[in-house]
């Protein structure tokens, strides 16, 4: 459609003309008549955004209209407007948080070049953090594994094997009348005289 990334340039075109947005399925995009619509208008594109409506929450590009709209606000310096058309939303105030830095970012360059530039920089930053998170590794507490727990369970049993049979025959003396070897000391199965 257009590479121009809407800037703080467009302050007065917005004023001026207002805000359009195309209203569709991301599954859908390709039935849009791309070309009719190029016939008029002064059309941008959005920077990198993330959604937070509930169907695309956390994914970037994939804004529904009205998340579009408001970031075009936000990005001309139409802020207030932005957090009114968000309003209605459940997710509106999250779209905003979520994308705080990005769009105080966007909106302070003067040109549609510098928000490129501003975009590059961040999801440069963005990459070296997750390089730098991965390269550090997970620090987690230290835990045993399962491994090792039945392996301790398995030392318990075979010492008391290792017993012999009289220490076993007198643990169950000792469990009481109705002890036996499979049920414990409450068990149902008499020991044999």
């Amino acid at each position: 459609m257009t590479k121009v990334v809407v800037s703080a340039a467009d302050r007065e075109l917005v004023l001026s003309n207002g805000i359009a947005g195309v209203n569709c399925s991301w599954n859908r995009l390709d039935e849009i008549p791309w070309d009719r619509l190029r016939r008029c208008g002064q059309h941008r594109t959005l920077p990198f955004l993330i959604a937070a409506n509930t169907v695309n929450y956390g994914r970037p590009w994939k804004l529904n209209t009205a998340e579009a709209i408001a970031a075009t606000l936000a990005i001309v310096g139409l802020r207030e407007q932005a957090e009114e058309l968000l309003q209605p939303f459940s997710w509106g105030s999250e779209f905003l948080r979520l994308n705080e830095e990005m769009l105080d970012g966007y909106a302070a360059q003067s040109s549609s070049v510098g928000v490129r530039e501003w975009q590059e920089d961040y999801l440069a930053r963005c990459a070296a953090e997750r390089s730098k998170r991965q390269a550090e590794g997970m620090d987690l507490p230290p835990s045993c594994s399962s491994g090792e727990e039945e392996d301790d369970d398995d030392a318990a049993r075979s010492d008391r094997r290792d017993e012999g049979p009289e220490l076993a025959r007198s643990d169950r003396k000792s469990a009481g009348p109705d002890a036996s070897p499979t049920t414990g000391s409450a068990g149902m199965v008499p020991e044999a005289a």
